[in-house]
């Protein structure tokens, strides 16, 4: 989905609806752990590459995606990433990229 987060965002407020509202998914069938917005994301990153040692490069490569910029500044993720680049980092990690973007969106403020 080539939609950025900040634009999800928008049409979620724009019609009164959450994350999870627009996505009508069934929060008994996700899997993965819970991730408490875009910070715990980033850690999560950070904590998986000092335990596995895998480089940033190598985790790149396999999720996908470039994320020098969002271990920066995690609030970037609004204005960078799609809806598929939080699902592929979020796959790599076993965490569920709903629970991100939900919390993430809970903690927005505009």
């Amino acid at each position: 989905m080539c939609v950025v987060l900040k634009d999800i965002l928008r049409l979620t407020r724009y019609f009164g609806l959450t994350v999870l509202d627009l996505f009508a998914i069934d929060r008994a069938t996700v899997h993965g752990r819970q991730v408490d917005g875009f910070e715990s994301l980033a850690a999560e990153i950070r904590e998986h590459l000092r335990r596995s040692g895998v480089s940033l490069a190598d985790f790149e490569e396999k999720a996908g995606w470039r994320l020098g910029d969002f271990l920066a500044n995690p609030s970037a993720a609004w204005k960078d990433w799609n809806v598929d680049c939080l699902r592929d980092v979020a796959r790599e990690l076993g965490v569920d990229w709903l629970s991100a973007l939900a919390a993430a969106e809970a903690r927005r403020v505009d």
